[in-house]
């Protein structure tokens, strides 16, 4: 599970992969996680941005297909991995105690706000 650049520290952009106009895109798109080259929104469904069009490997339909298990670390990950959680492509998630603390907080409210 990755974090966008609007969370502070992103793979992809320190390796090259994407640029800053990229992250200026996913930003106005509304991403908030990257998954296996997939970007999605806080809801967990994929932004309609530029940079996933031209994302090369499996399409969110086809990696439902499949039992994916994630790690995901960190307390700038927490907001990343709730889209991922929220998006049903998970089968399990390997995290530490504080993001695994801050998502049940965040699935409270939640339940509670509904």
């Amino acid at each position: 599970i990755g974090a966008v650049p609007d969370q502070g520290h992103s793979l992809l952009m320190e390796l090259g992969e994407i640029d800053a106009k990229d992250a200026d895109s996913l930003s106005k798109a509304g991403a908030s996680a990257e998954i296996l080259g997939q970007f999605l929104n806080a809801e967990g469904a994929r932004v309609d941005s530029e940079i996933n069009q031209r994302t090369l490997g499996l399409s969110l339909e086809q990696l439902r297909r499949h039992r994916i298990v994630a790690v995901a670390g960190g307390i700038q990950k927490v907001e990343a991995t709730r889209a991922v959680v929220a998006s049903g492509l998970l089968k399990g998630l390997i995290t530490d105690e504080e993001v695994a603390r801050q998502l049940v907080g965040l699935l409270r409210r939640t339940s509670t706000s509904a």
